[in-house]
């Protein structure tokens, strides 16, 4: 790869990484075609809406509140007797504990202490003859029933939930209102109420809790901990959307529009489709991901054959544009207008090598989004590897690294920096030592880019450098026989 080739590729991962990081996640998102599903409102508009306080009628649950725990379906839920409500939850597993907590607190009901009574889909709290308010759990919803009159907490978003500050970058609180989706991180929720939303939840980086589509008048307040919403004058029956991110799954309840991968979003669905085609007869998400990076190629070839060519070219009039160096090194005007002529007469494209990242770039983009979002890869395995959507993590190093905190062994950055250093040594011209030295430092520097992202990020990207190197290595020999 040409110097500047590799300069650009630096500059644009770094603008992308810089971006990523602090680029605005309020994005308002129209959507097209949804209907509404009911035209009565939730709460009376005309009644004033009662003001967040800790201390009154919307007060959080307070701690040191004695909890069970108990498993429903593949839902472990721990709940409180004392107020009746949800504490956390947990989805396919006990450690895989989502952010959403206090679901259907009520400060009204705060000091009741329920008789509770758990069914095969459902747990109910009793208190008397009144109906019970009963949790009722499906594949990917809650039904809270018997809650009308004071306001509910729906759900209180954690921000400190342990996970990965590369996950609390994925937060995300919105509602959508006349057909549009407000997006913001849960941090800058503003303590406002909104009325006639058509929905409002939450998502973190696999899961999203929302109403289901009808018209509410929500609240949102926030604590430096927790961001809270709340239904004001609840109906009898409340559903929440609560489970993966899946647009299929999701569309089935109106909520397609909530799965939203940022400026590339309709190339991420592109990239989405493909892997699911690819999945629906490989059956395994690593094989997709490595049949999706030769469609990309193959897709990308005719460029990357240009690419390559004018590289070589350039290499091979090095020694020349050398000369005009020397020979106008007191004449910057004269030496441009000679370079420019040994272009023209060579045939040579300066910018010919960084045509491919032209089109490799938004698909790199939109693919890393797809992996930091897309939870089929979450837990899914290939090879030596037990989850996609982590650094491949072979086996534990016996000692951690300081500063970088390394603990892991992951294997594929490191094969993705030896294909880099031998590519560098094949594509590097022989009398210019400094530029193998260069390419000996992009090849590590490459490596340790990659070393702590998604294995299933690395893998595309190894098996985008194994075919570009081969390609290279077929295209020498047959310029040397």
């Amino acid at each position: 790869m040409e110097k500047r080739t590799v300069f650009a590729f630096l500059l644009l991962i770094g603008f992308f990484l810089v971006w990523s990081q602090f680029a605005p996640k309020k994005v308002p998102q129209t959507l097209e075609g949804q209907e509404v599903v009911s035209e009565s409102v939730q709460t009376t508009p005309q009644e004033p809406q009662p003001k967040i306080s800790e201390a009154g009628e919307k007060s959080l649950p307070a701690e040191g509140v004695a909890l069970k725990e108990i498993k429903i379906n593949n839902y472990y839920i721990t709940y409180s007797p004392q107020g009746g409500y949800i504490q956390s939850i947990a989805l396919n597993k006990p450690t895989n504990i989502l952010p959403f907590q206090n679901l259907g607190y009520q400060s009204a009901k705060k000091d009741i202490n329920y008789k509770v009574n758990v069914g095969q889909d459902s747990i109910s709290f009793v208190e008397g003859s009144s109906p019970p308010k009963k949790y009722v759990f499906s594949e990917d919803t809650i039904k809270i029933e018997n809650v009308a009159g004071s306001p509910i907490l729906l759900f209180s978003f954690s921000l400190n939930s342990g996970t990965s500050h590369i996950s609390k970058r994925y937060f995300e609180s919105f509602y959508s209102k006349d057909k549009s989706i407000q997006r913001t991180h849960p941090k800058k929720v503003k303590q406002e109420v909104e009325k006639r939303v058509e929905f409002a939840g939450a998502r973190s980086r696999y899961y999203a809790i929302s109403l289901l589509p009808d018209l509410y008048n929500i609240e949102w307040s926030k604590t430096k901990e927790r961001t809270n919403l709340y239904l004001n004058n609840p109906s009898s029956t409340i559903l929440l959307y609560l489970g993966p991110q899946i647009t299929d799954n999701m569309e089935t309840y109106g909520l397609a529009g909530i799965v939203y991968y940022g400026f590339w979003h309709f190339l991420a669905v592109a990239i989405i489709k493909i892997l699911y085609f690819f999945y629906s007869f490989l059956h395994n998400w690593g094989l997709s991901i490595i049949f999706l990076s030769f469609s990309t190629y193959a897709v990308l070839f005719p460029f990357t054959s240009k690419s390559t060519k004018a590289m070589k070219k350039m290499q091979e009039i090095q020694p020349l544009m050398q000369e005009l160096k020397e020979k106008h090194k007191d004449n910057p005007q004269k030496m441009q207008k000679e370079t420019v002529e040994l272009y023209k007469k060579h045939k040579v494209n300066p910018l010919g090598g960084c045509l491919p990242l032209l089109f490799q770039f938004p698909i790199i983009i939109a693919f890393y989004q797809v992996v930091f979002r897309f939870s089929r890869l979450q837990g899914a395995s290939f090879l030596w590897i037990q989850d996609l959507s982590l650094p491949d993590r072979l086996f534990h190093l016996p000692f951690t690294i300081p500063v970088v905190g390394v603990e892991y062994f992951n294997l594929l950055p490191i094969l993705v920096m030896i294909l880099g250093i031998v590519q560098q040594h094949i594509t590097a011209s022989s009398s210019n030592p400094q530029q193998k030295k260069i390419g000996l430092f992009m090849g590590v520097f490459i490596g340790i880019i990659f070393y702590k992202f998604p294995s299933a990020l690395v893998l595309y990207w190894f098996v985008q450098n194994l075919l570009t190197l081969i390609y290279q290595v077929r295209l020498k020999k047959a310029r040397t026989t």
